[in-house]
């Protein structure tokens, strides 16, 4: 199903794919048959830009993948990164920011997890109020939330790259 994040205002979680969709691999289960990972994104690390298999979309208008080094927030790997919400600017704004990609996930899979990084930034001062908020979430096709693999808040800023991995139920075995 595809992967949302949602942010608002000052909270830069820069999801870098290079490695956070390493993270949906399939282990079939049949008879007789060597296990397998198996890659199901398309364009995994963004190294292709915008595009490439993934669905932007910002309520402010902003890309969401894109080259930051300028502006010195690097990827963790490669030139390319995927920043959800954060508005970086002076007039900071209230945004709604997702990325996603459909996959389909084999039938008779046994062993689905999602992997990768991720790190938080904010400009908030606080350590008590959560106001900047993203989730990792399982959508249907027709975008009924079917399961919440994580969320963040500016509370868990950060300034490293955190590694993640979050095994999916079997059950989405043979969905899209």
């Amino acid at each position: 199903g595809p992967i949302d994040a949602s942010a608002t205002p000052d909270s830069p979680p820069g999801v870098d794919a290079a490695t956070l969709p390493d993270a949906s691999t399939v282990t079939p289960d049949a008879s007789g048959c060597t296990t397998q990972t198996i890659q199901l994104f398309t364009n995994p690390g963004f190294e292709s830009g915008p595009g490439g298999g993934w669905v932007e979309s910002s309520s402010a208008g902003y890309d969401i993948v894109w080259q930051p080094a300028a502006n010195g927030y690097p990827a963790r790997t490669g030139a390319w990164l995927a920043w959800l919400g954060g508005d970086v600017g002076p007039t900071a704004a209230f945004l709604t920011d997702s990325l996603y990609q459909q996959v389909a996930i084999p039938a008779g899979a046994t062993s689905i997890s999602f992997t990768g990084f991720i790190t938080v930034g904010t400009q908030e001062t606080t350590t008590t109020d959560a106001f900047d908020n993203a989730a990792l979430t399982i959508r249907s096709t027709a975008d009924a939330v079917l399961g919440t693999l994580a969320s963040w808040t500016n509370l868990s800023a950060g300034t490293d790259w955190v590694s993640m991995s979050f095994p999916l139920a079997d059950s989405y075995a043979g969905q899209t």
